[in-house]
């Protein structure tokens, strides 16, 4: 009716079984809170790299600005000519590779598009 336990082989087996669970417990909870500490230390990575490419937006923006106040400040003639330098030299920056500038006029009731290869006055 019931089989013979060995014991020998028992006191054998029943620590492998147990240092094996053991092990693979331990395991894991060391891969779990890795995984949790990496995905930590992506997301705060990413909240910086954002806030840093904030910062260089603002301060292309901000170097533009006060280009455009230098160069109106000592522009006596506002004629077409001395806009077209103006818009000539904010042309030349970038953000980026393929950037984008936008300038609205407010003077005038035109707005100037600028485009990677391509300027369209609106």
């Amino acid at each position: 009716m019931f089989k013979e336990i060995n014991i020998p082989k028992l006191t054998i087996i029943a620590p492998i079984i147990s240092l094996s669970l053991l092990t693979t417990l331990i395991t894991y909870f060391f891969v779990k809170n890795q995984y949790e500490y990496f995905e930590k230390e992506i997301k705060e990575i990413e909240i910086e790299y954002i806030e840093n490419q904030k910062k260089l937006i603002k301060n292309e923006i901000d170097r533009v600005i006060n280009y455009m106040e230098y160069k109106t400040k000592f522009i006596i003639n506002k004629t077409i000519e001395s806009q077209r330098e103006i818009i000539d030299r904010v042309e030349s920056i970038r953000f980026g590779n393929n950037g984008y500038i936008f300038i609205l006029n407010v003077h005038l009731s035109s707005s100037i598009k600028f485009d990677k290869n391509l300027a369209v006055c609106l």
